[in-house]
């Protein structure tokens, strides 16, 4: 029996590993897939289970076979007020222009499908960035690892209107040192389906501040990422996924969190321009080269011991996930859509 979970543990590992060196990013590789699909389908001469088979293999090869939902719940009506901000100055943080032309004069008001259309964007910065490392895929050297594809939202307006412990959380802020631990138990007590959606990875938009010492207020750009025992979810500050400050790969890297991985340290990091791996931090990662994540020792995996890093910054994170990284990544994706499925 040892043997036979032996070998069946090898044949999952190399499935895995090469799973993560096969799915392509640019469109010059989605064009081959295609290519590759066109010649296959023509080949089946009209048989059915061929011509499913010929589909199914393009589908791995552009990284769709493994399709994430994702739904949104935004609970500060800063991100509103700020998209309205930059869209009246004609330009949305780092997102490369503005939803609708800039108005003559005056702020703009934000309509619900311009907020819809803009979180629609951040799921496609998500298949941009969320990849692989692979230097024979210049320029970017990237490969596409999964796809991430917009479910639903719920907005403001639309969550803040419900009592539950999930929205304490907007009114008004989000007080990130006191109430970060706070979260993941309103997230999984919630039976609200606008406010955590089970067959879907759920984002949160939220404000982020702390307290001083003195009492005073101080606004900051936090944000997390759990895996929740395959149930994973993100919480962003506005300022983050709106380009205000530096968003230092913010979605992609707390979405490498909810799906198992753990920070890694860079210590050539000294700003935020430095060309980093995804998850590294500045702050700690875990000893022994470890890739997972031990916040989640709950729920199978071991704790491992945590140590400081004595880089200057996280970098940009702007470097694609390692072959470790991502057989983690797979194994915490196959077990989040087994159990939505």
């Amino acid at each position: 029996m040892l043997s036979i979970r032996i070998i069946m543990g090898t044949i999952i590992c190399a499935l895995l590993i090469a799973a993560c060196g096969v799915k392509p990013y640019n469109q010059e590789q989605y064009a081959q897939c295609f290519t590759n699909y066109s010649n296959a389908f023509n080949a089946c001469g009209g048989n059915d289970s061929c011509e499913e088979d010929a589909l199914a293999d393009y589908q791995e090869c552009t990284g769709e076979h493994l399709k994430l939902p994702v739904h949104f719940v935004v609970l500060t009506n800063k991100f509103k007020d700020s998209l309205a901000t930059q869209l009246s100055k004609g330009k949305l943080g780092q997102i490369g222009g503005p939803l609708n032309p800039k108005p003559k004069g005056g702020t703009k008001k934000v309509t619900k499908t311009e907020l819809i259309d803009y979180l629609k964007s951040e799921v496609d910065t998500l298949n941009r960035y969320f990849t692989v490392y692979d230097a024979s895929l210049p320029p970017d050297n990237r490969r596409k690892l999964v796809t991430f594809e917009y479910k639903s939202a719920t907005l403001f307006g639309g969550a803040s209107n419900i009592d539950d412990p999930l929205t304490d959380f907007a009114i008004p802020v989000f007080d990130f040192d006191k109430r970060h631990s706070d979260f993941k138990p309103a997230v999984n007590t919630t039976t609200e389906v606008k406010l955590y959606d089970p067959n879907a990875v759920n984002v949160y938009i939220v404000d982020c501040v702390e307290y001083e010492s003195d009492g005073s207020l101080n606004d900051i750009n936090s944000s997390h990422g759990k895996n929740n025992c395959d149930k994973p979810y993100i919480v962003l500050d506005y300022k983050r996924i709106l380009g205000l400050v530096n968003r230092q790969g913010a979605e992609e890297h707390e979405m490498g969190h909810a799906f198992g991985l753990a920070h890694v340290c860079d210590n050539s990091a000294n700003n935020v321009n430095d060309d980093t791996n995804i998850m590294a931090s500045s702050g700690s990662y875990l000893a022994n080269g470890s890739v997972r994540n031990n916040e989640e020792s709950e729920c199978r995996v071991t704790t491992i011991e945590s140590i400081d890093c004595t880089a200057n910054s996280g970098g940009n994170r702007s470097v694609g996930f390692t072959t470790d990284q991502c057989i983690v990544i797979l194994e915490k994706v196959n077990e989040f859509l087994d159990a939505i499925n």
